[in-house]
């Protein structure tokens, strides 16, 4: 049986360009095998990208280059699911009437999302942006030196460097802020906005994951939506969950302060990354898995959920991907199978 969520997965990486020679030549000879659901799935993928607020570098031209090419696999499509000839007049009708019915829907979701672009007053400016499986180090106008995670992009606002030092991450980045006390220095992550003069500090704001800014030097006030302010010291770190958290507490639940563990940098969990390492300290299985997935440029697949909230503890120096997961096997009983870029976790054979 197809895996609809594989193909999707990888139409998505195409479409933010980041996607591998293997996985394009994979995804070709699915969407060949099955030309009549081509459409369907690449405005799925298309849709989800955007909802998500990623960066798929599309222009306006190129929009609508995508929405001819969209027509076209309609129309292919609706010529592929062509019954005999003694077919019913009206079957035909019905069929016809819903497939452009589709393809007037997808259209107008397209002009849509075109005009947006279109007609949006630029602000921001992608300066850099990282594939799972790479860093990249960037200096920025002011000479804020800016190290970008794997899966990260980075934007700056085109009126940077003059009141304001103003720049969206999506992802992980840790920041060496030039000090400037007439002109802030401003990350926003969602609706979370990090202010600071001269510091140094790691964020980390993934899609769907906890939002954390941790203070290694300096100073940093953090701004959540509610419009609570919250002043960091050196060695703290800032949690804002995402999730949806019910009952009295939950504001209370939903931002949490602690400090960071470890003597030296080398240490710290949040940070190893910048040594090329993993330091987990009571981490979820999940949560360990997201980052292998961008560090290696893999995906997780789990056949038994509740392995997810296995806790683990450690640390990875240098490891390929096969060595990271013999390493875990040994703190949590599982076992895995890889298939292609996919990894298959399933429980231990007893």
């Amino acid at each position: 049986m197809v895996d609809k969520e594989e193909i999707i997965r990888l139409i998505i990486k195409r479409l933010g360009k980041a996607i591998t020679s293997d996985e394009s030549v994979r995804l070709d000879g699915y969407l060949k095998n099955y030309p009549e659901e081509m459409a369907r799935w690449e405005i799925e993928a298309f849709i989800k990208l955007k909802t998500a607020g990623q960066p798929d570098n599309f222009t306006p031209e190129e929009l609508k280059e995508k929405n001819t090419q969209l027509w076209e696999n309609i129309h292919r499509a609706e010529i592929l699911n062509e019954k005999p000839n003694n077919i019913q007049r009206n079957d035909r009708i019905v069929r016809f009437r819903s497939v452009y019915w589709t393809a007037a829907c997808i259209c107008f979701i397209l002009i849509g999302i075109a005009a947006f672009f279109i007609f949006q007053k630029p602000q921001d400016q992608l300066i850099a942006q990282t594939a799972f499986g790479d860093t990249q180090s960037v200096d920025l106008p002011d000479g804020t030196k800016v190290k970008l995670n794997a899966g990260s992009t980075l934007y700056i606002d085109q009126q940077f460097n003059t009141d304001t030092r103003k720049v969206k991450l999506i992802g992980e980045a840790y920041f060496q802020v030039v000090s400037r006390p007439n002109a802030p220095f401003l990350v926003e992550v969602g609706n979370i906005k990090v202010e600071v003069l001269g510091t140094e500090f790691n964020v980390k704001a993934y899609p769907n994951e906890n939002i954390e800014t941790t203070l290694i030097q300096g100073r940093v006030a953090v701004n959540v939506n509610e419009g609570e302010r919250i002043i960091l010291k050196p060695l703290e770190k800032l949690t804002v969950a995402t999730g949806n958290l019910q009952g009295a507490s939950a504001k209370s639940k939903r931002v949490k302060v602690s400090e960071i563990t470890g003597k030296g940098s080398d240490d710290r969990a949040q940070i190893a990354w910048l040594s090329n390492r993993f330091a987990f300290s009571d981490d979820r299985f999940g949560d360990v898995v997201h980052q292998l997935e961008r560090k290696y440029d893999v995906h997780f697949r789990f056949q038994d959920s509740t392995l997810q909230n296995e806790k683990i503890n450690g640390v990875l120096e240098h490891e390929n991907l096969i060595q990271s997961l013999t390493l875990l096997k040994r703190i949590v009983a599982f076992d895995f199978e890889q298939k292609q870029d996919t990894i298959i976790i399933r429980n231990a054979e007893k």
